[in-house]
């Protein structure tokens, strides 16, 4: 686990950097969970949680978000598939995320499960939606697809092709 629950990292500068949380056999999580991230730049970022074995997450919850860049960054958080039987879920999470115009351009978030991109975003999405001034267009032109498959798990990718989420 890499933890930076209840961080102040408003107005670092991230950009371009790498953090991967990786394990064989316990779930892999890079926690930012109530962080103030506000103005933050982590465009350009890679952030990547890998288990053999246990669950994946990227764990946004209740993170403030407001103003910061994470254009043309990658999050992924799936299980390698190296035991079949205890595949894990993955979950990139910004429920309850304060997002007010946060950049999410050229984005790419990929996940091993089903729906698990979709939820949290959704849910975070209608938080925003309920405070002025928020779109809820904030995902718009966002595709989600089936890519490779890991040993007969379908693998999510969310491309955000949007502006500023305002």
């Amino acid at each position: 686990t890499i933890d930076f629950t209840m961080a102040d990292l408003a107005n670092a500068d991230l950009s371009g950097s790498a953090l991967e949380a990786y394990t064989n056999y316990y779930g892999a999580t890079i926690d930012f969970e109530e962080a103030h991230l506000a103005n933050a730049d982590l465009s350009g970022s890679w952030l990547t949680a890998k288990s053999r074995k246990g669950d994946t997450k990227i764990d946004f919850a209740k993170a403030n978000l407001t103003n910061a860049d994470l254009s043309g960054s990658k999050l992924t958080a799936e299980p390698t598939g190296a035991y079949p039987k205890f595949p894990g879920d993955s979950t990139i999470n910004f429920t309850k995320a304060d997002l007010a115009n946060t950049e999410f351009s050229g984005s790419v978030l990929t996940t091993g499960t089903t729906g698990s991109i979709l939820v949290a975003i959704a849910a975070a999405t209608a938080v925003a939606a309920a405070t002025e001034p928020v779109s809820a267009a904030a995902f718009t032109s966002a595709a989600v697809a089936p890519a490779a498959p890991m040993r007969g798990r379908k693998t999510n990718v969310l491309q955000c092709s949007i502006g500023d989420v305002h």
